[in-house]
């Protein structure tokens, strides 16, 4: 004999926490990629709005009392003085750079310091001299003893106040300032250690060399 039944509706007879659990996942589940999609957007649109990184070179609209530049190019020789490497400054006196004192803050622009430098860009040949911007709302007498103040580094022809916090030989070698166009030798003159100041379209030139080698520095 075959007993005849109602056969349970399996969905009704769930719990109904178990069904709203399930609606649920389902909204989650839609919620999870529209979230994702927001979340992007506003990281699209934030660096959309990030204002450009300042540089020493970018361009100001304030008005300014001076504005020129200077080529500064520091140069070790080797033991026998055959061989010259450059020491190549980092960025100085701009945001994310190095910025050892703040003396004349009140004269930049643009979140500069008045005397700064970019580093050089990636992937470019290294011209020989890291050019150092004067950019300042007021005339001042500023000095390479300055640009090398807000650099954070010593400056100084004496081994008690040695140029450049760095791992330099010390024994038989000597710094020499040089002023002018190296391409011209016979406009070279001696710098100034202590006022050398920062003119427009000035070249500096500073030689550290073994004085008992063939090289005899920038001006022999």
């Amino acid at each position: 004999m075959v007993v005849l039944g109602v056969i349970p509706d399996l969905a009704s007879s769930r719990p109904k926490g178990f069904r709203g659990q399930k609606k649920q996942g389902r909204l989650l589940l839609y919620a999870i990629p529209i979230i994702a999609v927001v979340l992007t957007a506003g990281v699209l649109a934030l660096s959309f709005d990030r204002p450009p990184p300042v540089s020493c070179s970018s361009k100001t609209g304030t008005v300014l009392a001076m504005d020129f530049q200077v080529a500064l190019s520091i140069q070790v020789v080797n033991n026998i003085g055959n061989q010259t490497r450059f020491i190549v400054t980092p960025p100085v006196g701009i945001p994310g750079g190095v910025w050892a004192t703040h003396t004349y803050d009140a004269y930049g622009t643009g979140g500069r310091y008045p005397i700064c430098t970019d580093a050089p860009a990636s992937g470019s040949n290294y011209p020989g001299y890291n050019t150092i911007r004067v950019k300042s709302t007021s005339a001042l007498n500023y000095t390479l003893r300055d640009f090398f103040n807000v650099w954070g580094e010593p400056l100084g022809k004496n081994a008690t106040d040695q140029t450049l916090n760095q791992s330099l030989p010390k024994t038989g070698y000597t710094w020499q300032m040089c002023i002018g166009n190296p391409t011209n030798t016979q406009g070279l003159r001696q710098g100034n250690w202590t006022i050398e100041s920062l003119t427009p379209g000035k070249f500096v030139t500073l030689v550290y060399f073994n004085k008992n080698s063939s090289y005899q520095g920038c001006i022999s």
